[in-house]
């Protein structure tokens, strides 16, 4: 408050307030009440406001310089790939290197020359390997091993036209009580090998055998799966043994001049 040399005084009144989207377009009014006044004096006020832009984060500042240093990478990467192109291009009198075939002793891979259409404007064509039909795979009935509870014992399936780099062997066992075929892993009672079959003359002749070490009561009641994936394809192709049983059977020990109980795994057949 401040008084005037004519006995007046000036009163100074403050609304502090913090704007919300309420607040926006809100018209706030000012009333002075006196005696010596015929009316109240008053005036309106429309609260006009803009939101405060918010500052670039750190992040933002950080992100737009390092897309810019990979967009430049890429380009710089570009850049010497198809220098290089050239060069190559260019070392072979105007034709591209001729790249040799994938080193697989398992696949049979044919050079074809594809020749040149010297009164033709269009890029000339220079050598491609082509991959000769490798055959149709076939797998081989499941042959076991004579398989007795307590010894080590084996299953094996034969492969023909098996390409270790192309085809995938997988095991499964099955068992009477559970519905779904469990995958075989290597562990210390069961392995799984595919080798190349050393019997047979043709190189792509393979045996994947399932070594039990040893056969345990587990094996009761089981079912034996070989599944070969094929590749680029949903098609599979497996072998399945039969239902495997315990026997007991016995067998005569030398030693002691006794006979010794033993459970002989047996195979049925499908039915």
């Amino acid at each position: 408050m401040q008084k005037n040399p004519d006995r007046t005084y000036n009163v100074t009144s403050n609304l502090t307030l913090t704007p919300t989207e309420e607040d926006r377009e809100r018209v706030y009014s000012c009333r002075v009440h006196h005696f010596s006044l015929a009316a109240p004096l008053q005036v309106d006020v429309l609260l006009i406001y803009q939101e405060k832009e918010q500052p670039m984060s750190t992040i933002t500042i950080i992100f737009i310089p390092v897309c810019i240093i990979v967009v430049l990478m890429v380009i710089t990467i570009i850049a010497v790939i198809v220098r290089r192109r050239k060069h190559n291009i260019k070392d072979n009198g105007g034709r591209e290197a001729i790249e040799s075939p994938p080193d697989n002793p398992d696949t049979t891979y044919s050079e074809v020359t594809i020749p040149e259409d010297h009164g033709s404007t269009k890029k000339p064509q220079t050598t491609d390997w082509s991959i000769i039909d490798t055959g149709t795979l076939e797998i081989g009935e499941i042959t076991p091993s004579e398989l007795i509870a307590g010894e080590d014992g084996w299953l094996e399936c034969i492969l023909h036209n098996y390409i270790p780099a192309v085809h995938t062997v997988n095991w499964f066992q099955k068992r009477m009580d559970i519905d779904k075929p469990i995958a075989i892993k290597n562990d210390g009672r069961r392995r799984v090998t595919t080798e190349r079959d050393q019997g047979s003359g043709d190189q792509r002749t393979y045996m994947s055998r399932l070594a039990l070490t040893p056969v345990t009561g587990e094996d009761r009641g089981t079912k034996y799966i070989c599944i070969v994936e094929l590749p680029n394809s949903k098609e599979k192709k497996e072998k399945r043994t039969g239902w495997l049983r315990v026997t007991e059977g016995t067998r005569h020990n030398q030693s002691t001049g006794t006979s010794v109980s033993k459970s002989k795994v047996m195979m049925n057949e499908e039915t």
